[in-house]
């Protein structure tokens, strides 16, 4: 148990692999000990799933999976990060922002819709191929599959969510970061296809506002 809490300090939003986990150990039992921690709720897990529609659970695939902490609190005590103060906060520089920022998002859309449904959380990959892409999270807002990124600051690629809407046909794609919130159009000629969508754009602290501010905009 003591490993896989000691894993998520550099393995936290990174595809499980049970050899990262303990060398010395079989799958199997590497395996029983997650699956045991997950039913305890210390870890919250995110499921690989195809995301061609509603419901997400419908294609998900567990084989492939990223584990987060229950709280971003735990994921810094996991790191060995003390409490800063205001003034030492904004002249730090944290190597792991990137973890940091997927991590708060992860743990407030997994329990987006507790207690009037049971949590779960989904991402999208896609491996070998030339184009390996990766969703950071995928969400069903109505009856549409909305694609989530997250980035820790003010810019950033949109490389995956582009791939994901020229597989996916999806029309409406979220992402977290530093930046004022906005809703804008956005294209890219992509594999000689063109590619559109509407983008909703807000701060990390507004996740909680994601879905309303989504079903204003497919109304």
């Amino acid at each position: 148990m003591q490993k896989i809490i000691d894993y998520l300090g550099q393995g936290t939003g990174r595809k499980v692999k049970y050899v990262n986990i303990d060398r010395e150990s079989q799958s199997r039992e590497i395996k029983q000990a997650v699956e045991l921690i997950l039913q305890a709720g210390l870890v919250l897990q995110a499921v690989h799933t195809h995301g061609a529609g509603v419901p997400l659970g419908a294609q998900s695939d567990p084989k492939a999976s990223k584990l987060y902490s229950l709280d971003i609190g735990l994921y810094n005590r996991i790191c060995n990060l003390r409490q800063l103060s205001e003034h030492e906060m904004k002249d730090a520089r944290f190597i792991n922002e990137g973890v940091i920022a997927e991590q708060f998002i992860a743990q407030h859309l997994y329990f987006r819709e507790a207690p009037k449904r049971k949590p779960d959380l989904y991402y999208w990959l896609r491996e070998g191929s030339a184009r390996n892409a990766e969703v950071d999270f995928l969400v069903q807002v109505g009856q549409q599959v909305v694609p989530v990124e997250v980035k820790a600051g003010k810019s950033g690629t949109l490389k995956s969510l582009f791939q994901f809407a020229l597989e996916k046909r999806c029309q409406t794609a979220c992402r977290f970061d530093l930046n004022v919130p906005s809703m804008q159009a956005v294209e890219q000629n992509l594999n000689g296809e063109n590619v559109s969508f509407n983008l909703l754009s807000l701060p990390l602290y507004m996740c909680h506002e994601m879905e309303r501010l989504l079903e204003v905009t497919q109304k």
